[in-house]
């Protein structure tokens, strides 16, 4: 019996992704694993990178979320976003948030979900940046 999977070897978050088709190669901006702000709530844009690897050939659909540490809440940040996995392989796929609220200093947690299933997660702290810094 075959064990259809598909697993995120990566889930960064980063400034901006840049792909060139025609060579294949994605350009990462500015990857961070924290972020400071003097002021909350503060709103962010930034995108979530991820490499997928597979194997199967079928439709799924992809879901980013966040939760902050502590709360039992999620916010939903890419809902049901079509994919096509086609045969055995792997892809990089992006996903451009135009705007997130951090509410306070936390650590926040970003989870991948394939059809349903949590494939990755991935956290960052937000702290609060001193006046004098």
């Amino acid at each position: 019996m075959v064990q259809y999977e598909a697993f995120a070897a990566a889930l960064l978050l980063c400034d901006r992704v840049a792909a060139n088709e025609s060579t294949g190669v994605t350009d990462l901006g500015g990857i961070f694993f924290e972020l400071e702000s003097q002021q909350f709530p503060f709103q962010r844009e930034f995108s979530l990178w991820t490499h997928l690897i597979w194997n199967y050939t079928d439709k799924a659909k992809l879901t980013v979320l966040c939760r902050e540490e502590g709360s039992n809440w999620f916010t939903n940040l890419v809902r049901d976003h079509p994919f096509s996995f086609e045969g055995h392989g792997q892809k990089s796929v992006a996903f451009h948030i135009d705007w997130f609220r951090f509410p306070r200093p936390n650590r926040y947690y970003f989870y991948l979900k394939c059809d349903g299933e949590i494939i990755i997660t991935h956290s960052i702290v937000v702290r609060e940046k001193s006046p004098s810094q």
